[in-house]
């Protein structure tokens, strides 16, 4: 391929996929799909002195910078999109319904690390629900005859991949969750939620401090 080629497609790759971000699709998956195929149809042109066989990784860690550099307070991230778009009806912790003012039972608090008591695991909490919201099929295959874990707080967890390496987000009754101090959390979406880690909790990013603003 000519240089002069390689170096307007290489300039123009960029605003590109923000156009495409900002007028093709209403969800954050059919974005992410789009910039995939975009991505692919570079391949088409073989390799060469700038290795375009390696461009569906950059551009979708470019999409990503992108997408996570336009979360600013009057604006959404990738997250909040998918939670509106799976999860429309608000059940497992994911409704982006403002929780204000909180309730004076609820114990723990967005951003706060805990471990499951039962089986072990860590993980952030994105989310919580006064009592849990789910299906009455969910319920019954998940709970059996723990008809109390429906009546108390529930709470969503992004998982440590490094407990369970398939990028979970479980729902969890207050009881069956402790607190955990100086503890660190790795999933893939972490930065999705939150903006850093203090050293005591992660600290939530502008569209997740909307919805759960006393945490």
């Amino acid at each position: 391929m000519p240089r002069a080629l390689q170096f307007i497609l290489l300039v123009l790759a960029v605003p590109l996929q923000y156009l495409i971000c900002q007028w093709t699709a209403p969800s954050a998956g059919e974005r992410a799909q789009l910039i995939k195929q975009f991505s692919k149809s570079l391949t088409l042109f073989g390799g060469g002195i700038l290795e375009w066989q390696k461009w569906p990784e950059v551009i979708a860690n470019w999409t990503r910078s992108v997408l996570l550099f336009l979360d600013d307070e009057d604006g959404e991230c990738p997250a909040e999109e998918v939670i509106k778009f799976v999860e429309k009806n608000g059940h497992f912790g994911m409704s982006t319904v403002p929780r204000s003012p909180r309730p004076k039972h609820i114990k723990f608090k967005v951003g706060q690390v805990i471990r499951h008591k039962l089986w072990n695991y860590r993980g952030v909490i994105i989310g919580w629900d006064e009592k849990m919201k789910a299906s009455e099929l969910w319920a019954e295959n998940n709970h059996g005859d723990k008809k109390h874990w429906r009546d108390m707080p529930n709470y969503a967890i992004l998982v440590d991949i490094r407990d369970r390496p398939s990028s979970q987000i479980t729902y969890v009754p207050e009881e069956n969750i402790e607190l955990l101090t100086n503890t660190k959390v790795v999933h893939q979406t972490l930065e999705e939620y939150f903006v850093e880690f203090d050293g005591a909790r992660y600290l939530p990013r502008p569209w997740l401090k909307k919805v759960y603003p006393h945490g």
